[in-house]
């Protein structure tokens, strides 16, 4: 399984609180994959699309350390973990009793269901090319999935007009809809936040907040 690197170059799989989403301030082990078939313009873990920055295990491996930090909530990011599936689908197979959660792009159509999916649509703002951003059969089984949940990230106003029209185009539940503001600065996250959150109370979506940069800023681990 390819994981991506830290600086000391030890593989990236270290215990936290999750940082975003649903689950946010939930005590869990991140392992962070390498490898992901977009390029975001705002991407807070480029480090993961160099092949250079990434680091060989076992699955065995993997779960000797996960088991090490005694906590039974794994949270699989990346870089885009479905590019892997294989190697995930055994590493859930392997630890039972385990809850997972998957952060990924919505590009790539699982193969499984016994988890939760923190599914982050890429919008214009990300600069990818619409077709490799947006596909509809990926959207139609997220929506479709009770345990898969939406999570836009806003850089700006303007982005929300864009979210309404893949929420109507793909009739998304609004209890699936979460936005988050785009940035790794925690003044600039407050500042976007204060219009993000009215957002929310206006069309009754989920807020969410960047846990993570507020306690740590962009530090990678953490």
């Amino acid at each position: 399984m390819k994981l991506s690197k830290l600086e000391n170059g030890q593989p990236e799989l270290f215990y936290s609180l999750q940082g975003e989403g649903p689950t946010l301030g939930k005590p869990s082990v991140f392992v962070r994959l390498a490898t992901c078939n977009l390029k975001c313009s705002y991407c807070d873990s480029k480090h993961t699309w160099n092949s250079s920055e990434a680091i060989e295990l076992t699955i065995p491996q993997i779960i000797h350390q996960i088991k090490k930090f005694g906590c039974q909530n794994i949270v699989i990011t990346g870089g885009e973990p479905l590019l892997q599936t294989k190697d995930v689908w055994e590493l859930m197979y392997d630890l039972p009793g385990y809850s997972f959660e998957i952060e990924t792009n919505g590009t790539i159509i699982p193969s499984f269901t016994n988890c939760k999916y923190n599914v982050s649509p890429k919008l214009e703002n990300s600069y990818n090319q619409k077709e490799k951003r947006e596909k509809e059969e990926v959207y139609q089984w997220h929506v479709n999935n009770e345990n898969s949940i939406f999570k836009f990230v806003v850089n700006k106003k303007e982005d929300l007009q864009e979210v309404l029209e893949l929420i109507e185009k793909y009739k998304i539940p609004r209890n699936k809809i979460y936005l988050m503001a785009e940035g790794i600065d925690e003044q600039i996250l407050k500042e976007k936040e204060q219009w993000l959150a009215q957002m929310c109370l206006d069309y009754q979506f989920n807020f969410t907040t960047r846990l993570h940069i507020k306690l740590w800023k962009n530090q990678r681990g953490k």
